[in-house]
């Protein structure tokens, strides 16, 4: 059995870059979502 890695403690301020990053990640995800049911829907609407 492989050993599990111990994630090193954070600061406070790695944390909060941590935190901007995962939002500007969810909001490049949900914008390439929307862009694809964009996409599907006009595909659609051509068949």
């Amino acid at each position: 059995m492989a050993k599990k890695r111990k994630l090193p403690k954070m600061t406070p301020e790695e944390l909060a870059q941590r935190e901007q990053t995962q939002a500007m990640v969810r909001e490049r995800i949900a914008y390439h979502e929307a862009k694809a049911l964009e996409q599907e829907a006009k595909a659609q609407g051509e068949a």
